[in-house]
């Protein structure tokens, strides 16, 4: 071990406690590249090479892997960590920034695109020696989900899909649910006005959260957002990417066990949506959360990982 540094570090954890961890980094020789790995709190932190920059990737739990893939709007990971820690119990759970977002390379921005997202997952896998994992899409993270289960069926064991899409715009329905609570300008005015400014992508997404949330003040809402690096130019890039994307004719070709999770207060990505999902995925199934929006493991933790931990055990997880 090159050198050891500690930091305090304070790590939220499921369930509102809050505990002060150090941070440990560890220099090593992975088959790829150097790599750096920090070991905090049970987390392992480092990063995963990808042509122009590199993929920040935070790490919990043993055994099968699953990684996890946050969604757009200029998110990094922290939208899903730690809130998907339970699963760590289970599996080895993998949590990344996509490129151009939170602490990983912001690299070729301007030049983005779906099938570069859908490879990055798989850069990820390799990094990280699994033959076939599991994936829990969240938000847009379920588009490039379904497109990695699609390009790379056998890499796949199976799919979390958590307030998915199988095809964007969605507007007319996010429209119509968004005019009822009477922010919609506000918010896509703000999104595309931030440009390259974070805090101002920041603002404009808090004027959504009573889009996102079935209850704005709950305390684990509140959290949520505290320790995002947010990302603007990310929010427009993936905004534009997914313009006109639709995977709906081909969600018969997916074999995989598929788990469909929604919060029926979702008006960014309406029940309709993960529905749609379900009937074209054969192998599927789907569970609808009453009082949650578009976080149901943040807004009902309890119910929602117990869902999961049934249909994982259900379908023999090991």
């Amino acid at each position: 071990m090159a050198g050891v540094s500690f930091v305090e570090e304070m790590i939220p954890l499921f369930g509102g406690l809050t505990r002060v961890a150090p941070v440990v980094r560890r220099e090593v020789q992975s088959r790829h590249q150097e790599a750096y790995y920090d070991v905090c709190g049970g987390h392992v932190m480092g990063v995963v090479s990808v042509h122009g920059g590199e993929l920040y990737f935070d790490a919990a739990g043993d055994g099968e892997v699953c990684v996890t893939i946050h969604g757009g709007f200029g998110f990094d990971h922290t939208s899903l960590s730690p809130w998907l820690d339970p699963l760590a119990s289970a599996m080895r759970v993998i949590y990344y920034d996509h490129r151009g977002c939170g602490r990983s390379s912001r690299i070729g921005m301007d030049a983005l695109t779906v099938n570069q997202l859908r490879d990055d997952v798989d850069a990820v896998r390799e990094h990280v020696g699994a033959e076939r994992v599991t994936l829990f899409g969240h938000g847009w993270g379920s588009c490039v989900a379904l497109e990695y289960a699609l390009a790379y069926p056998e890499r796949v064991k199976r799919l979390i899909l958590v307030s998915g899409i199988p095809s964007f715009p969605v507007e007319g329905e996010m429209r119509e649910a968004a005019l009822q609570r009477g922010t919609i300008d506000a918010v896509v005015g703000g999104i595309h006005n931030s440009g390259e400014d974070d805090d101002a992508l920041a603002r404009a997404i808090g004027h959504a959260l009573p889009l996102l949330f079935y209850d704005v003040e709950n305390e684990r809402v509140q959290r949520l957002f505290s320790h995002m690096l947010w990302s603007a130019p990310a929010a427009l890039q993936w905004r534009r990417i997914f313009d006109g994307w639709s995977v709906r004719q081909s969600l018969a070709k997916i074999a995989a066990p598929t788990l469909l999770l929604a919060g029926e207060f979702n008006t960014v990505f309406p029940v309709s949506q993960s529905m749609a999902l379900y009937e074209g995925i054969v192998n599927s199934s789907l569970e609808l959360f009453g009082q949650s929006g578009h976080f149901p493991f943040v807004e009902e933790p309890e119910e929602f990982f117990r869902t999961v931990f049934e249909w994982l055990e259900a379908g023999a997880l090991a």
